[in-house]
């Protein structure tokens, strides 16, 4: 396969991750979205009370477990968003166990023979699928 055949092939592969990452974070933010409501609401919240100079936490003990489960579920959803998020789309290089980085302490990305990035596939699939299954565990809102 010439350079430019795979250089292509990684291109598509590379774009097809990208609409799959698109996609799962567009149904997982849908559903954060619905908690970070219910977030907003018991900030505000909590900032009137404060300012009214009660105590938020004898205010928050009023709440009913149901609310509390709210702000459970919107905090999980936020970190499931952000394992995705983080988890590069590329390989790092890594030496010993350890990601190189350049001389501006940027991390350094692994490369094929004909020097390309080497897709992340195994942990973007990975991700992926860790990423739906446990937001399709959380109730809806």
């Amino acid at each position: 396969m010439s350079k430019l055949e795979q250089a292509r092939k990684q291109l598509s592969q590379a774009e097809d991750y990208a609409f799959d990452i698109n996609d799962v974070l567009k149904s997982v933010y849908g559903q954060f979205d619905k908690y970070f409501e219910h977030l907003k609401y018991l900030d505000r919240h909590i900032e009137e009370v404060r300012s009214r100079r009660l105590d938020p936490q004898v205010e928050m003990a009023k709440f009913s477990d149901t609310i509390l489960q709210l702000i459970d579920n919107g905090y999980a959803l936020a970190a499931i968003l952000v394992d995705l998020i983080t988890t590069p789309l590329f390989k790092l290089k890594e030496v010993n166990g350890e990601v190189v980085k350049d001389k501006n302490n940027v991390p350094v990305m692994a490369t094929d023979a004909d020097g390309s990035m080497i897709l992340n596939a195994v942990a973007l699939d990975q991700q992926l699928a860790e990423t739906r299954t446990k937001a399709a565990a959380i109730n809806p809102a």
